[in-house]
């Protein structure tokens, strides 16, 4: 049952022209699937230990340098920020930190840590703010309760000055160190102009935190709830080095702890007796499995060996109706990069006619309720995306961001002549990114007589080219953003950001700077959505898809979250041993 490349591309075949998978490698229905209303069995385990089948093998599970989307579902069960996000909104709720201030411009916080003596200001929602599946009877941790790592020494905001140091000093190296350019002197920090002391946070005492920004954040308390925001435990990071994360050395903050991680086998975490709500999890055991076969991680959701497996492309078609099947919309977008630095994506022309030659419904079609991307910010609230983009082109003009296979035709022939356009689309081993680039090799051959080679890497050498640029031709890529603002992306695009886009604009930078300056809420979002306007105009990448999570969870399974940021708290989930089939 493993999906070999024909059997994707035949599967893609029936997708494009039935917009449905009739067949496949995982045409599941000889063995049961379609009697039962859940995919698999159903009987509750009688200990609360959760397996979950991650799809890749996890990286790095260093806060601070963590670059991969599905690692995340670890890292946030290990560590915790200064405040989590609620389960079902996303919204900010009380983490390490059980109260804030903030002076009237909005660029100074200041976090009062759990056991603070006077903390002062907005206290967070907690634990007693939620839905009862989430409280379980029992109340909140008291805030006079001290956090500790999970060695039992204490935490202090002593450790946050150091973790935030940390990530923008460039001997780190993390990817993602952009996002706190917020924070006062990060940017020079991190390019080398200024020392790691000189970032705007500092310790008032143990339990008292406080950030200078450059400019006003709206989404800062949902920021400091991002893995690359989380504290490390100095005391163990100068003893061990970069062997920290390893299972037995490794220190943590967060719900559970790591005891045990075998490559390509399993990833063992353990109730972290420590954790300031140690009382409040339900879970004795998660376990994480680097499985990537999707035939084998649909067999081991179906035994019941995992309670909880992502689905593919291949799988949604067979179990979307299936009472266990979740699809979870996620604030973020993929699309394909193009080396605008390099012929024939140096010319603006063969941008636009890749785009419009793309219909993006026949991608997004591959899971149910996935939308086609026209713009790179995904809608949301009081935020208008430009919904067309004209240019002209000899008598008339295009909507470049419309399908329209004719004039994108017209347009790569003004740019190439008849040349015969040759070129290379790298993806990692994820079946999503191997449908988008088999749908885009017919689509593209068919409407523009374009070659499109297929190249595959493993996940982790796909990161590191996208960081470093490190590719021919299209790169599949995407992400979601760690809060609901466009700003995420659009920084992504800028001389700092990590799209692994090579094109710049000293004019769009200037201008999300502007945009992120600009303290009124409706004028920032309007600069925004100029500065996208600027970005598809340039046309670097290629939108295709919305993000929706597909995924299966056994219904026993509760306290699962359904948010905007698809940011799973397992510190709230529980086995309900009592469930039976209604």
């Amino acid at each position: 049952m493993r999906e070999t490349a024909a059997e994707l591309e035949a599967v893609v075949k029936s997708l494009i022209s039935r917009r449905s998978v009739l067949g496949g490698p995982l045409a599941l229905a000889g063995c049961g699937v379609a009697a039962s209303p859940y995919f698999g069995k159903t009987d509750p385990p009688q200990q609360q230990k959760l397996v979950v089948v991650l799809g890749v093998e996890p990286g790095s599970l260093d806060p601070a340098t963590s670059a991969e989307l599905i690692e995340e579902r670890v890292i946030y069960a290990l560590f915790e920020g200064l405040t989590t996000l609620h389960p079902l909104t996303g919204k900010p709720m009380a983490g390490l930190a059980t109260h804030y201030e903030t002076t009237p411009d909005a660029c100074r916080y200041t976090f009062y840590l759990r056991a603070h003596p006077a903390p002062r200001g907005i206290r967070f929602a907690n634990r007693d703010n939620l839905p009862a599946e989430y409280r379980r009877g029992l109340p909140a941790a008291p805030d006079s309760r001290p956090a500790k790592w999970s060695d039992g020494v204490r935490l202090t905001a002593h450790d946050f000055v150091y973790s935030w140091r940390r990530v923008v000093d460039p001997f780190t190296a993390a990817g993602f160190a952009y996002l706190i350019s917020y924070i006062v002197n990060a940017e020079k920090i991190n390019s080398g102009k200024l020392p790691p002391e000189s970032l705007a946070i500092r310790a008032i005492d143990d339990h008292t935190v406080q950030v200078d920004l450059r400019v006003p954040a709206p989404f800062f308390l949902e920021l400091a709830a991002c893995k690359w925001l989380c504290p490390v435990p100095r005391h163990v990071v100068q003893r061990a080095g970069k062997a920290w994360t390893e299972a037995g050395r490794m220190v943590t903050s967060g719900a559970f702890t790591l005891c045990a991680r075998r490559a390509g086998e399993k990833l063992l975490l353990a109730r972290n007796r420590y954790y300031y709500e140690a009382d409040c999890v339900a879970l004795e055991q998660l376990v994480f499995l680097p499985v990537m076969d999707a035939a084998t991680s649909a067999n081991l959701y179906r035994t019941a060996e995992a309670a909880m497996a992502p689905t593919t492309a291949t799988l949604v078609p067979l179990v979307h109706r299936k009472k266990d099947y979740r699809a979870t919309p996620v604030f973020g977008t993929s699309w394909a990069t193009l080396r605008t630095a390099q012929p024939p994506f140096d010319d603006l022309r063969v941008r636009h006619a890749l785009n419009m030659a793309t219909d993006k419904k026949a991608i997004a079609e591959m899971v149910p309720g996935q939308t086609a991307a026209i713009t790179l910010t995904p809608p949301m609230k009081g935020y208008d995306v430009p919904g067309s983009l004209s240019i002209p082109i000899r008598d008339s003009t295009l909507d470049v961001l419309a399908f329209n296979p004719r004039g994108a035709r017209e347009l790569l022939e003004s740019a190439i002549g008849r040349t015969r356009l040759r070129t290379t689309f790298t993806h990692p081993a994820i079946a999503e990114f191997q449908f988008a680039g088999l749908i885009l090799q017919q689509q593209w051959r068919q409407t523009l007589g374009v070659d499109l080679e297929l190249v595959l890497h493993d996940v982790a050498t796909w990161v590191q080219a996208t960081f470093d640029r490190a590719y021919p031709g299209i790169l599949a890529n995407g992400d979601a953003s760690p809060y609901v603002d466009p700003s995420y992306l659009l920084e992504e695009f800028t001389a700092s950001g990590a799209s692994g886009s090579d094109w710049s604009d000293a004019e769009f930078d200037a201008m999300v700077a502007n945009a992120g300056s600009t303290p009124d809420p409706e004028a920032r979002l309007q600069k925004l959505a100029e500065c996208e306007s600027r970005l598809l105009a340039a046309m670097p990448v290629v939108p295709l898809t919305t993000f929706l999570r597909p995924s299966l969870a056994k219904p026993y399974i509760r306290g699962l979250g359904n948010n905007p940021l698809d940011r799973q708290q397992f510190k709230y989930v529980w086995i309900d041993q009592n469930w039976r089939p209604s």
